[in-house]
């Protein structure tokens, strides 16, 4: 039994190295600027509190759930958008966090504050 659970683990790690290339893709095809991670939290720089705060609620409006981390917790200019990928994400969860993404990316740029 030991053994089997050994394996599923080594199956989830798997596939969340899968979501993690996945959404490293998508991001960079839809010109999504990422940090430099390679693990399961990929961070967006925004570099102001109040647009990483407007583009997190925009997200959680479109159903996907991204906090936006801020200064002093991060250097003050690089508040940003922790994306927390699992293996229990499907490619189409995926393919919809990158879609939302750059809506509330074009959210911020329009000066947009309400969701």
């Amino acid at each position: 039994l030991h053994s089997l659970g050994l394996a599923r683990g080594a199956q989830r790690r798997d596939v969340l190295n899968e979501n993690i290339l996945l959404f490293k893709s998508l991001a960079k095809k839809a010109g999504i600027q990422l940090m430099n991670s390679a693990s399961a939290i990929q961070p967006v720089v925004v570099g102001d509190a109040h647009k990483a705060l407007a583009m997190s609620d925009k997200l959680k409006s479109l159903g996907m759930w991204v906090n936006a981390i801020r200064s002093p917790t991060v250097p003050k200019g690089t508040d940003r958008l922790r994306i927390t990928l699992s293996a229990a994400h499907s490619s189409q969860d995926i393919v919809a966090l990158v879609d939302a993404l750059q809506i509330a990316m074009q959210s911020g740029l329009d000066g947009e504050s309400n969701v």
